[in-house]
């Protein structure tokens, strides 16, 4: 089977800073889809696109959603797939969230949808089955070297460096936002029909 880790959240952790360190490594299939939401398809599809995949590079999908969706993480924890979450504290991630949802006019009920008791009950589960790395420790450490180490990972050498505009702080998802304000099921399911993990 090939190498395939899994980040299924926090959304608005850090998620798009990491996954774009890790893809800047030789060993590391270069996907354009961040958010493949490959372990919300049905397991006939699952074991397919896991078959179709080089056993030569690590395959990346980081869909911070898997958090909330605990079906997705049965189907991944099944496979032994290596899966990480990143976690923050309640109150940052609200504040983080509504800045970055107002910033580019982004209405997204799932993410917005959990209460304190509903997010707690997540981040319990996930610390509970998976490793776990604090959010405020990601400026501190050198995260491909951590994640290489955690999962026994050989990256390889790193290749550029990873774009770091924190998106919070800037209007840089207002165009696709649009689309998914509109079309957000439909993009959804033919993403993930169209890309998988590509």
């Amino acid at each position: 089977m090939p190498e395939v880790l899994v980040c299924g959240g926090l959304p608005r952790s850090a998620t798009t800073y990491i996954y774009n360190e890790l893809r800047n490594h030789e060993n590391v299939f270069r996907s354009v889809v961040k958010e493949s939401f490959l372990f919300e398809r049905s397991d006939r599809f699952i074991d397919w696109k896991l078959s179709q995949l080089n056993s030569g590079k690590i395959y990346l999908d980081f869909t911070p959603e898997y958090i909330f969706n605990k079906a997705s993480l049965k189907k991944i924890s099944d496979r032994k797939i290596k899966c990480f979450f990143v976690l923050r504290e309640f109150e940052s991630y609200r504040a983080s969230l509504e800045k970055y949802l107002a910033m580019n006019s982004i209405k997204n009920d799932l993410l917005e949808r959990p209460d304190r008791e509903t997010f707690q009950a997540a981040t319990r589960y996930a610390a509970d089955h998976f490793p776990t790395i604090a959010f405020d420790e990601i400026s501190k450490v050198d995260i491909a070297i951590v994640l290489g180490e955690m999962f026994g990972f050989d990256l390889g050498r790193k290749l550029g460096s990873a774009d770091v505009r924190n998106a919070s702080s800037e209007r840089q998802h207002f165009t696709k936002a649009l689309i998914h304000n509109r079309l957000a099921g439909i993009q959804r399911y033919a993403t993930s029909l169209a890309f998988g993990l590509i």
